[in-house]
């Protein structure tokens, strides 16, 4: 086995002035957590209901994405979410906004969680669109 690797998660007041970079989070995030991001970020386990990410790059979430995100802050357009499923009750890319239908989000989770399938949310004109991506 390969010994353990703590990665330090700086958010961007931790960050270099300037800086762009990608940060990993070796651990998924609880509830009350805001993190903010320059660059990109990958989250080794889930986002919990109640957590919210804010990146200026990719939002990469290695487990279930319940809580809010915020990919392309700043108005980057090209930015992606993915996830295992992407269960969220809300997502942002750039400024595009997609909510879970009335009824769906937090009440869909349980019929999602099932769901090992990965998911990509991204920018398809002006609409973010949410397909299966394997």
């Amino acid at each position: 086995r390969a010994p353990r690797v703590t990665v330090a998660a700086p958010t961007a007041e931790g960050e270099e002035e300037g800086s762009a970079r990608t940060v990993i989070l070796p651990h998924g995030v609880r509830a009350g957590f805001r993190g903010e991001y320059r660059g990109s970020v990958v989250i080794l386990g889930d986002v919990n209901p109640g957590a919210e990410i804010v990146a200026g790059g990719d939002v990469i979430v290695m487990g279930a994405l319940r809580g809010v995100v915020h990919a392309g802050y700043g108005g980057n357009v090209g930015a992606i979410v993915w996830a295992r499923p992407i269960a969220s009750a809300q997502i942002r890319i750039g400024d595009a906004v997609a909510r879970a239908p009335e009824g769906g989000g937090l009440g869909n989770m349980k019929r999602l969680e099932g769901n090992e399938g990965a998911e990509l949310a991204r920018l398809q004109e002006g609409t973010i669109v949410i397909e299966a991506h394997r």
